[in-house]
């Protein structure tokens, strides 16, 4: 469907790996902490500098554009943007050159609230029919599967999908 798109399979099952280079796929091992872009350390989230006026427009408006601010960021990344003066601020994303406000979230079905900014990210991020896959990372109790089956309920609820399906991982036989 899309023969301009690479596709490359990421695996530590090394058999997997094999399979897929006989079919002709790209494949590669999985590496700890690796991330194949080019900006180090890049998490998803960026602490911008901007000026009050664009502060101020941002609320205002819901949106600025970038292209006059030379940021350099990637599709969907999640923005804070920090103002000029002390305790301006405000939390956005940014996609097509135009850095938005990220919305309050609405009351859910489920009464999920984010805890931290990372959370409303990670919210907006699984609910937006915009960003096809989301993969999210964090220490254990962060609430990352929390997030994401409270946010699958929301969705049912809103009558966007029928069902949740949850798979885990296929284990060979012989291994454990």
């Amino acid at each position: 469907e899309n023969p301009d798109i690479q596709v490359k399979v990421i695996t530590k099952d090394v058999n997997f790996r094999v399979k897929c280079d006989a079919c002709g796929l790209d494949s590669e091992d999985y590496y700890k902490d690796y991330i194949g872009i080019t900006e180090k350390d890049w998490l998803g989230v960026k602490t911008v500098s901007l000026s009050d006026d664009a502060i101020n427009s941002l609320f205002d408006n819901g949106s600025i554009f970038e292209d006059n601010l030379e940021l350099n960021l990637f599709e969907n990344s999640y923005v804070i943007c920090k103002g000029e003066s002390q305790g301006k601020s405000v939390l956005g994303y940014y996609r097509k050159n135009n850095i938005y406000k990220l919305p309050e979230n609405k009351q859910s079905q489920t009464k999920i609230t984010p805890k931290n900014k990372e959370q409303r990210f990670s919210i907006h991020a699984i609910k937006d029919p915009a960003i096809p896959m989301v993969t999210l990372t964090g220490i254990a109790g962060s609430g990352k599967t929390f997030i994401v089956l409270m946010s699958a309920i929301d969705e049912i609820f809103d009558e966007k999908y029928e069902r949740i399906i949850i798979s885990r991982p296929i284990v060979p036989v012989g291994r454990d």
